[in-house]
């Protein structure tokens, strides 16, 4: 059964049918489709995948987990729902599913959160998220729908990995091309062509923060490609170079790098030593 049966791109059921069947989902994620219907769909699969029982590929469809799933009454699949416009997905909302994540499982090796309208979380509720999205338990997944992933605070964003169907996401292509030239440089010999590739940023602190989920995402479908994977779209080249000349432990220490810089423009340090640190670290991690 797996994937087959969602209405999304090919990549996108393969990108999933890893992620579940490698045992490392992560435990935090945002789904990004403008279609409402399909990202539910989309989004209950992966929960039943997660609390599969049964045996080869994932969802099964006839395991007592799978049939539960289904019905909407598995214990270890939660629902929560926030409204139609902004602000309208509470704090108090989010501190219930807190409380509840701390709780052991009753039947699957874990619990899934579904937060539909996530993106309508108001500043407080998303920070309030943030708290358990940095030390998650062990056997809890939060998927995030949305149909931007620009809803989120920076924060929240980098510790979430994005599974996107496109749709709503908001293209920037100056950071995309960036994005590119960054990620082409990186496995090149010298640290000129790097310096070169982040010169763009010393005068554009938006562009360096539109391009560091950017960066991730390339990262990510190198890892993708380095578990045997396939990966099509945008960033295919670049993560083919990269899949070909990193590890995966490099290419994920490069993604914990990412989020660092996150975090420290976040907290305003100083801006000019960031792109050098940026520099160095990314050089640090691919063993240059």
């Amino acid at each position: 059964m797996g994937f087959d049966e969602l209405s999304v791109s090919d990549a996108l059921k393969e990108t999933l049918s890893c992620a579940v069947s490698s045992g490392r989902f992560p435990h935090a994620s945002i789904f990004e489709d403008e279609d409402s219907e399909r990202l539910k769909l989309t989004a209950v699969c992966v929960a039943t995948a997660l609390v599969c029982t049964g045996e080869g590929e994932k969802p099964c469809g006839m395991c007592l987990g799978c049939m539960k799933a289904r019905s909407d009454c598995h214990p270890d699949i939660r629902v929560f729902t926030g409204g139609d416009t902004p602000n309208s997905f509470k704090v108090e909302t989010v501190r219930e599913i807190r409380s509840d994540a701390y709780i052991v499982p009753n039947e699957a090796e874990r619990k899934v959160y579904i937060l539909e309208n996530a993106n309508n979380m108001s500043a407080q509720a998303q920070n309030a998220l943030l708290k358990i999205l940095e030390e998650p338990p062990e056997s809890v997944c939060f998927l995030l729908l949305t149909p931007d992933r620009n809803a989120f605070l920076q924060t929240v964003l980098s510790r979430c990995v994005v599974f996107s169907q496109g749709g709503g996401r908001k293209v920037d292509e100056e950071a995309v091309a960036a994005a590119k030239a960054f990620a082409d440089a990186l496995p090149e010999a010298n640290e000129f062509s790097l310096m070169s590739a982040t010169s763009v940023f010393e005068k554009d602190k938006a562009l360096l923060r539109a391009v560091l989920p950017e960066l991730e995402e390339i990262f990510r479908l190198a890892v993708i490609l380095k578990s045997g994977g396939s990966c099509e779209g945008e960033y295919t080249q670049q993560a083919q170079k990269l899949a070909a000349s990193q590890t995966t432990v490099s290419l994920m220490k490069m993604m914990d790098c990412l989020r660092d810089i996150s975090q420290s423009i976040d907290r305003n340090e100083n801006y000019n030593l960031l792109i050098t640190r940026l520099c160095a670290d990314m050089r640090r991690a691919s063993g240059r």
